[in-house]
C-alpha cells in the first residue's frame, strides 16, 4: 500500500503500451520518458522510505480508489475521445493549420500533465502535505515534459523565439569541437524556414571522404529542452534536499555543466553520424533525449550518494578531531 504511487501507474502505461508500443520506442516526442518517471518516483521512495514508513497509515478502500485514478482516467479517455473520433476532431479544430503529426503533441502533452497531476494527487493524499514536499520531482519531470511538447506544438520548430536564442551559443560550441576533430565548417548562419520559422543552418564538410552534412538546428534539436526539464526537475529535487544552500548550489551548477555539455555532445555526434551515411532520425528522435534524460533522472541518485560519502567524511573527520582531544 505504501507503494500505491508508484504502482498505480503501472497498469495505465501497461495499457498504453499494448496499444500503442510504436510510442515507446520513440523519445521525442513519446512516451519512452514515462519508464524514467517510475525510475524516478522509485528512487524518491527509496531515498524517503523511513519518513514514509513513519507516517503513511494505509487505509485499504481508500488506497485501492486512488490507485485505479490514473487507469480510469485513461481508459475513459480512450474510450470517449480517441475511439469515437473526438480525440483527431478536437485537435484539428483547436489547430486546423496543422498536420495531424503535430496535432498529437498536443494530445501528448494533455497525457503527461494529467497523469503529473495525478501523481502529485495520490502522493497528496497517500503521504500527506509534509511528505508531498519530497515527492515533487516526478511530478515536475513528467509536467515539464507535458509543457515541452506543448510550446512545441504551439510554435512548431524554432517559432519559440526565446528558446531559439539559445542555440546560437550551443552550436557554436559544436561546430568548434568539429573543427577540432578536423572537419570544416562550410554554412553556419541563420535562415527563416518556411515551416519551422527561424532556424540556425550548419553544414559540415570531411576532408578525408569529402561527405557533406548539413541541418536547420531549432531548439528542440539542439537540447534546450534537456535544460529546461533539467532546472525544473532538479531545482524541485534540491528543495528537501538535507544540504547546506553552498552545496545545493555546487550540485546544481555542476549538473547544468554537464546536461550542457551533453547537448553540444548531441549537435557533434548527428552530424558525425550523417557524415558516415548514418541512421541519423533514429538518433535524433530517441537516442540524442536518452543522453539527457537518462542523466537528468540518475543525477538526483549521484547527488544522494555524493551527500552520503562528504556526511560520513565529515563524521569521521569529527570523531577523529574530539578523539585526539581526549
Amino acid at each position: 500500500m505504501k507503494l500505491l504511487p508508484f504502482l498505480s501507474f503501472v497498469p495505465p502505461l501497461s495499457i498504453l503500451y499494448i496499444t500503442d508500443p510504436q510510442s515507446f520506442s520513440i523519445m521525442y516526442p513519446g512516451r519512452t520518458s514515462y519508464l524514467f518517471f517510475l525510475w524516478l518516483a522509485l528512487i524518491e521512495m527509496i531515498i524517503f522510505w523511513e519518513k514514509i514508513q513513519a507516517e503513511v497509515k494505509p487505509r485499504k478502500p481508500l488506497f485501492i480508489s486512488l490507485g485505479m485514478l490514473p487507469t480510469i482516467y485513461l481508459l475513459v479517455y480512450i474510450a470517449v475521445l480517441r475511439c469515437s473520433g473526438l480525440e483527431e476532431l478536437l485537435l484539428i479544430s483547436i489547430y486546423p493549420n496543422s498536420p495531424l503529426a503535430r496535432q498529437m503533441y498536443l494530445a501528448l502533452s494533455l497525457e503527461y500533465i494529467a497523469f503529473a497531476a495525478l501523481f502529485a494527487f495520490i502522493v497528496l493524499l497517500t503521504y500527506g502535505k509534509k511528505s508531498m514536499l519530497g515527492f515533487q520531482t516526478p511530478a515536475f519531470f513528467l509536467g515539464a515534459i507535458g509543457l515541452i511538447f506543448l510550446v512545441d506544438w504551439a510554435y512548431p520548430g524554432g517559432k519559440f523565439t526565446p528558446f531559439q536564442a539559445l542555440v546560437k551559443p550551443t552550436a557554436t560550441l559544436a561546430a568548434s569541437v568539429l573543427k577540432i576533430m578536423g572537419y570544416e565548417i562550410k554554412t553556419f548562419k541563420e535562415i527563416v524556414h518556411p515551416t519551422y520559422g527561424p532556424t540556425l543552418y550548419m553544414s559540415v564538410y570531411d576532408p578525408l571522404s569529402g561527405a557533406v552534412a548539413g541541418f536547420g538546428i531549432a531548439w528542440p534539436c539542439a537540447g534546450i529542452e534537456s535544460i529546461i526539464l533539467y532546472t525544473l526537475t532538479i531545482s524541485v529535487f534540491l528543495q528537501t534536499f538535507p544540504a547546506s544552500k553552498l552545496r545545493k548550489i555546487a550540485y546544481f551548477t555542476a549538473g547544468l555543466v554537464i546536461t550542457y555539455s551533453i547537448n553540444i555532445l548531441r549537435i557533434v555526434t548527428i552530424f558525425l553520424i550523417a557524415l558516415k551515411k548514418g541512421d541519423v532520425w533514429t538518433f535524433h528522435n530517441y537516442y540524442g533525449w536518452l543522453y539527457s534524460v537518462s542523466w537528468i533522472v540518475c543525477y538526483p541518485m549521484i547527488i544522494t550518494g555524493v551527500q552520503r560519502l562528504l556526511d560520513k567524511t565529515k563524521t569521521r573527520s569529527t570523531m577523529t578531531e574530539n578523539s585526539k582531544v581526549f
